[in-house]
């Protein structure tokens, strides 16, 4: 007979207790709709990750948890939304930070959040000290955390892509809300104090600075490399090490009771404590005997087991810098999903309230110099997606604002401005790249093709002699500008050149089948099937 988990049973207790009240409700009788405290629901942000009840946890039935939390997360969402829940309150980090702050590596804990959780407190370390909201440094150590492990943590990265879809899926839902209420809001003071409290702007207004919001876009575009796992560092302690079949009989052994009152919550715990306790026994072995064993190694060629133990697990099968697989060197499309879904969430907060983060134009120059170095196929992927995921506006004036390095223009104009057919014509569809290299004349065509789109999808493009010689002129110009230069080339360099000679022509392809299908009369949507076939 299966043994029911007493946290499961809390959580599904929870979810039912939510329910309880809407399941019954119609438009003239409405019942109270019970919402757990913002205690449990940081809880439950927690219990999504935390490694003790996933990747480290004893058994399916123990990992069952994590699911039940994520699952009364996003029930609390659908039936009660984020502003009624308070997840504001409740997914707050105990100290934000405005520059760099490690208090809790040196051993100094960050003071709690000033909010009223005496009651019904949850006296756990899982739930206190040991909670992603104060391991954790902010939200953007916490994403940087999850994409180093998209790439280098592969069983990690499982989990933390549950975390973070819920979370973008919250911080959208709660901005959106809060702008919906600003606008029926009686003063614009009413107005600012709705819009501060939304979630994402709490996370964004401790990094006010430029430098601050450079370490934004370091944390979405975190690739796994040294440097990156040097600034966004794991979470939880000893957070990527798997269980042992030893350590999970040892668990078996340690049973806990369920004690709402008493804020006990079963077997909650904080591996933290087990690790230490491992730690201070093995300390003095090691002491002892660390100096042999690394002279010896020394004397050998062999790596230290220092190294050995902290080295990726999975480093062997990351293709790196040099790799031409454009997806899997930023973790995969989920990662890559979620890192545009971050960028697109930040500029929609940059277009509707740009006094408290900053102005689209600032926030495009950052996007522009994350992007700008990316690999062709990667390029294209932020840039030119089958699925766009900016709006047509702000598509277009990221096309535009990454042009500028690309054509070698020093001035910065303004790319934020509406884009018309004469400006596209008489400004960029004749330039090439600035360099003679395939890859930069590449990422030129394709920028030329989203502008392109774009006007085609607001029906502002019409097919007229000259847009017709521009066109074929800028292509044959981009062309001849990538013709091999003499240099000699790695194996490597050569398969990237491949890739991006590919892109290169396939984008000159879609262009010319803008002019084609307009030529013939036909609507974007004929336009649309055609270039998701190539």
């Amino acid at each position: 007979m299966e043994t029911l988990n007493p946290n499961s049973q809390a959580f599904s207790l929870l979810s039912s207790i939510l329910v309880s009240g809407t399941s019954q409700s119609n438009t003239e009788h409405q019942l109270p709709t019970y919402i757990p405290a913002p205690q449990y629901l940081s809880l439950a942000g927690t219990l999504i990750v935390h490694p003790s009840q996933t990747t480290r946890a004893a058994s399916a039935d123990a990992n069952r948890a994590a699911n039940d939390a994520l699952n009364l997360l996003r029930l609390v969402n659908v039936t009660v939304g984020t502003v009624n829940a308070d997840l504001a309150t409740a997914f707050a980090f105990a100290s934000p930070t405005k520059g760099r702050f490690r208090g809790w590596r040196s051993g100094t804990k960050p003071a709690p959040p000033s909010r009223e959780l005496d009651d019904g407190a949850v006296n756990t370390d899982i739930a206190t000290k040991g909670s992603i909201w104060q391991r954790a440094e902010d939200f953007w150590h916490v994403v940087g955390w999850a994409f180093n492990c998209s790439l280098a943590w592969k069983k990690r990265w499982e989990r933390w892509k549950l975390w973070l879809d819920f979370m973008v899926d919250t911080l959208n839902e709660d901005f959106d809300e809060r702008l919906r209420q600003a606008k029926d809001a009686q003063n614009g003071h009413d107005a600012q104090d709705l819009l501060k409290e939304s979630l994402i702007l709490q996370y964004l207004l401790p990094c006010e600075t430029r430098t601050g919001r450079r370490r934004i876009m370091r944390a979405i575009f975190a690739d796994g490399d040294t440097k990156a796992k040097n600034e966004f560092k794991q979470i939880f302690k000893n957070e990527t090490k798997e269980r042992t079949s030893e350590e999970a009989a040892l668990s078996d052994r340690k049973v806990k009771k369920l004690n709402i009152d008493q804020g006990e919550f079963a077997d909650y715990v904080d591996d933290d404590d087990e690790d230490e306790k491992e730690e201070q026994v093995k300390g003095t072995l090691d002491t002892q005997t660390r100096d042999d064993k690394a002279q010896s190694l020394a004397n050998s060629g062999q790596d230290s087991p220092i190294e050995i133990l902290e080295s990726s697990p999975d480093e062997s099968e990351w293709p790196g810098k040099d790799g031409t697989n454009g997806m899997e060197r930023l973790g995969g499309m989920d990662s890559i999903f979620l890192r545009q879904r971050l960028l697109a969430l930040l500029a929609k907060v940059a277009e509707s309230t740009p006094a408290y983060f900053t102005t689209l134009d600032d926030l495009l120059d950052l996007y522009t110099e994350f992007i700008r170095s990316l690999s062709t196929p990667l390029f294209s992927i932020f840039v030119a997606p089958s699925t766009p995921y900016l709006s047509n506006r702000v598509q277009s004036c990221l096309s535009r604002t990454l042009l500028r390095p690309l054509l070698g223009l020093s001035d910065r104009g303004n790319d934020t401005t509406p884009l018309d057919q004469t400006t596209l014509e008489n400004d960029y569809l004749l330039c090439q790249a600035n360099s003679t290299t395939v890859s930069d004349n590449a990422k030129v065509s394709l920028l030329m093709e989203v502008l392109l789109r774009n006007l085609l999808n607001s029906g502002s493009l019409r097919l007229t002699t000259s847009l017709q010689q521009t066109i074929e002129w800028g292509i044959e110009a981009r062309q001849k500008s990538a013709e091999w230069d003499g240099r000699k080339r790695t194996s490597k360099k050569q398969k990237a050149e491949e890739w991006s000679e590919m892109v290169l022509s396939l984008s000159a392809a879609r262009i010319s089948a803008i002019v084609d299908a307009l030529s013939a009369g036909k609507d974007k949507s004929t336009f649309e099937v055609w270039t998701k076939s190539k």
